[in-house]
């Protein structure tokens, strides 16, 4: 049994992600933009809330998701350190640590207070930085 699927649809979404790593990779000796946020202006440019070239079914769903699955799992592999060395990074990695220790002590006071389960957990999901996206799903 082969699935229901709009070869249409999953075209012009593999045709448009091709794109748009052309465009980056023309735009790159003077903008440096992450392929990804081109990719995703794309998708709603040619989305059913967009153009309509593209709609939503169960196969292009399950791309979806493992596309927004790794995009959390490589996000900040295209931070260039040698580009934000020194002063600037030193300040982020102080605001990222003090976030860290800031998420666990309230994970720890939640989880002593019987309110969460895990302050593993809690600290975990409280200090990343896709929190805004987590919360709806």
């Amino acid at each position: 049994m082969t699935p229901d699927v709009d070869s249409t649809s999953f075209l012009v979404i593999v045709v448009t992600a091709a794109l748009a790593g052309v465009f980056v990779a023309a735009l790159a000796p003077r903008i440096v933009l992450p392929v990804v946020a081109i990719e995703l202006l794309f998708g709603i440019v040619i989305g059913p809330q967009g153009a309509g070239l593209a709609d939503v079914d169960k196969f292009t769903d399950f791309f979806g998701n493992l596309g927004l699955g790794m995009l959390f799992f490589f996000a900040g592999y295209e931070i260039d350190f040698e580009r934000i060395r020194g002063r600037p990074l030193d300040l982020a990695m102080l605001g990222w640590a003090l976030s860290l220790a800031l998420a666990y002590t309230i994970g720890g006071v939640l989880a002593a207070a019987g309110i969460v389960l895990s302050l593993v957990y809690t600290g975990s999901a409280m200090s990343t930085t896709a929190l805004g996206t987590l919360l709806p799903i």
